[in-house]
């Protein structure tokens, strides 16, 4: 074992001398900087730091990584849902998801117009230009809208059949609609009184559905509305939660500057509630759910915080992701500064290092929970008057707990500090060698960093 000890330091020593690790070079020149882990986020697999090998943490950490960590010290550790959550890649298929659907589009209209040579060029603009803006654009026409028409269009071509006017009409005013996917303003025509009550009842939503696609939302939400009240549509289910869908649009679209309408999203979150409390759509239940906290993260933006903070604290399964995401946009705006939640508190002075450290201080003095002594052991001076009892405590965190690598380097460090260099010698020796701590690469370099000063040699 000694000689195992030997050569770890030895290579430790001549490995920093020599300066030889990963390099990074920054843009502009200046010298080569050893690195060793990433200053952003734990040096191990995320799999490993989520399911609570947390290492040592630190203040540059993004907020996501510190949120884990905090679950993990605070006891609260992720589930298997939970983790397939916050593990899943960024999604990469939207666009494929998206020409997908496009593809099942004009297929329909392809096989159709095979029969009659009948219908539009194919559809190739999803996206239109924001108002009032030179270069920013929104998805205007979604993959699920291509998906129902290519089926409702199949569906209405075996009830009517391809040679029947039913079906021809109902192509060529979807034609309409879709042709303000990008930035037209066209209406198909009101339907023919002759034609079949379900083919009227399609260009009611095919119109109001134009007017929503053409940035008509006042229109699109009445005509929506009018849909919702008549029980005979096909599409009475979906009305109301379309005209809110309209002042969505209208609440995040109309100044074109990035600021939103009160009024119009005040306006959709009391319709959402309404589909929320109506058993008939329990279908669209999850969905109106999403877009809720999507208009509260705009009007109500410092009590959602706490609520969303309240939930993440607990096994929230699948919702984990969504959850967080939308809580870290809140944070990363400025919010929750007047918060009295503990994981709002918690990130906020973590990330603020050491000045932060008298409230830190006062937060563990108050609480007294592992999250805040980690956070106040990081950011304690080695001379100031709390160190002693900082110390103590870092001793009572048992070997089992998540906590424990953090809580034992800064306590020598601590102790280093205070001229005990033998004592923690000795310690990190057991540490690293007699009875290894198990945890990440990254963290034990650290140890090895605070223990290569104390070799008397080359050797020891």
């Amino acid at each position: 074992m000694a000689l195992t000890r030997r050569a770890i330091i030895v290579a430790a020593g001549v490995l920093g001398y020599l300066g030889i690790a990963e390099i990074q070079f920054g843009c502009g020149g200046g010298s080569p900087i050893p690195h060793f882990d990433r200053a952003d986020g734990p040096g191990q697999s995320e799999a490993s730091f989520v399911g609570g090998q947390l290492g040592i943490l630190r203040s540059s950490f993004r907020h996501d990584y510190l949120f884990w960590a905090y679950r993990g010290l605070s006891g609260v550790s992720f589930d298997e849902d939970e983790r397939k959550a916050l593990l899943a890649p960024e999604p990469s298929d939207r666009p494929q998801q998206l020409r997908a659907a496009l593809e099942s589009w004009n297929e329909a209209k392809r096989v159709f117009w095979t029969a009659t040579r009948i219908g539009r060029p194919p559809l190739t603009f999803t996206s239109r230009r924001v108002p009032n803006s030179q270069w920013q654009a929104y998805r205007n026409c979604t993959e699920d809208a291509l998906r129902m028409a290519a089926a409702t269009l199949s569906e209405r071509v075996t009830r009517f059949g391809s040679n029947g006017v039913e079906a021809r009409e109902w192509l060529s005013a979807q034609d309409v609609v879709f042709s303000n996917c990008g930035n037209g303003e066209e209406i198909p025509p009101v339907a023919d009184s002759a034609l079949p009550p379900l083919i009227q009842a399609d260009r009611a939503y095919q119109i109001a559905s134009a007017h929503f696609y053409a940035g008509h939302f006042d229109e699109a939400a009445r005509r929506f509305d009018t849909i919702a009240a008549d029980r005979q549509s096909p599409w009475s289910e979906w009305g109301t939660y379309l005209a809110t869908r309209a002042y969505l649009r209208k609440g995040t679209l109309s100044s074109g500057d990035g600021a939103f309408d009160p009024a119009s999203l005040g306006e959709a979150e009391r319709r959402l509630r309404s589909v929320i409390a109506d058993p008939r759509l329990n279908d669209l239940h999850h969905t109106a759910r999403e877009l809720l906290n999507y208009c509260r993260l705009r009007t109500d933006p410092e009590r959602l915080m706490d609520e969303l903070a309240a939930a993440l604290i607990e096994s929230t399964g699948g919702e984990v992701g969504a959850r967080w995401t939308e809580y870290d946009w809140l944070l990363d705006r400025g919010h929750g500064r007047q918060s009295d939640a503990d994981l709002t508190l918690w990130l906020l002075a973590f990330r603020s290092g050491s000045g932060n450290f008298e409230q830190t201080l006062s937060q563990w003095r108050a609480k007294r929970t592992l999250p805040w002594l980690v956070a106040a052991l990081d950011q304690v001076p080695p001379t100031h008057e709390a160190s002693r009892e900082l110390i103590e405590a870092a001793n009572r965190v048992p070997r089992e707990s998540p906590g424990y690598p953090m809580a034992t380097y800064h306590r020598l460090r601590l102790e280093l500090a205070a001229g005990s260099s033998e004592a923690v010698r000795r310690e990190l020796d057991q540490q690293l060698f007699d009875d290894p701590l198990e945890m990440p690469v990254s963290a034990r370099n650290r140890y090895l960093e605070m223990r290569s000063p104390l070799a008397r040699d080359l050797v020891l």
